[in-house]
């Protein structure tokens, strides 16, 4: 069963650089209402894009809601809806969503695929795992927001572009707030995967090297969320960091926003739930 609202358009992009998967679908949401001309609009990009909008698209039959959810803000508050653009991962995602945190090459002799049975026994997992983020961002910046930027009515500045993702997309998103910020206003990082280094490291050591020369940008917006009940509990620990490094040394307390919920697991409903009240505390909105 459908469960899309608003219109959406699918783009085939090919990306060589990628080792899996190369044609790529780019999901391209607007809403009903949206007009080729007049005001530009902002755009949020968005990891695992085939989650986003349809429960018959998503991995696990569960959608972000991002399409609900905006259409209920544009409708009971007047809010102006994002054109979201979802990237469609791959097979070999946990590499594309690895960010390069280090140098070293102990991620690429670790034998994941008891780890990826337990997560997903349909998933094989062909290629030795690297850290391949930069690909992802190749892709992003030079492919698909050039595309959108030519062949849409949005803005084309910083300032109007907005990413986020979950899990190992949510790291992505963490990375991005650090090393990108002259690309993006608004970073949705929910769930942020660095247990992932930690089950292959059996240390701490990429999330203590990123977080020892990591600063908040008060110019820029993060919204972070976590839940806690089994696979999700081992996400607990670097939420309450961002969450107590911000409070410490943000000046402005409408930069960050901050959603837990002990009782949600490690999906889309927890993050269908955070985005809505992500975008309420965004606006200003008492939910």
């Amino acid at each position: 069963m459908r469960t899309l609202k608003g219109k959406l358009d699918v783009v085939k992009f090919k990306f060589d650089k990628f080792r899996a998967n190369k044609k790529r679908k780019v999901r391209i949401w607007m809403p009903y209402d949206y007009k080729s001309d007049g005001e530009p609009y902002d755009v949020l990009y968005m990891f695992d894009g085939n989650n986003l909008f349809d429960c018959k698209t998503a991995s696990y039959h569960m959608e972000w809601c991002i399409d609900e959810t905006l259409l209920k803000y544009q409708e009971k508050y007047k809010v102006r809806p994002y054109i979201v653009v979802g990237l469609d991962c791959g097979k070999d995602r946990l590499s594309e969503y690895f960010p390069n945190f280090v140098t070293d090459e102990k991620f690429s002799t670790f034998d994941i695929s008891n780890f990826l049975l337990n997560r997903k026994k349909s998933f094989e997992h062909k290629f030795g795992l690297k850290q391949r983020g930069d690909v992802t961002f190749d892709f992003l910046f030079n492919e698909v927001i050039p595309y959108i930027e030519k062949n849409y009515n949005v803005h084309k500045d910083a300032a109007h572009r907005h990413i986020g993702g979950s899990s190992m997309g949510g790291l992505m998103t963490i990375y991005a707030y650090e090393n990108y910020t002259d690309m993006f206003n608004t970073y949705f990082a929910y769930s942020i995967a660095f247990n992932v280094p930690y089950l292959i490291a059996k240390s701490d050591e990429v999330f203590e090297q990123f977080v020892k020369n990591f600063k908040c940008h008060d110019d820029k917006r993060i919204c972070l969320c976590v839940g806690g009940v089994e696979y999700e509990s081992t996400f607990v620990k670097y939420f309450d960091y961002f969450k107590s490094y911000f409070l410490t040394h943000s000046s402005n307390p409408k930069s960050y926003f901050f959603y837990k919920d002990s009782n949600m697991e490690h999906n889309e409903k927890q993050w269908a739930v955070a985005f809505d009240k992500s975008i309420a505390f965004l606006n200003n909105i008492k939910e």
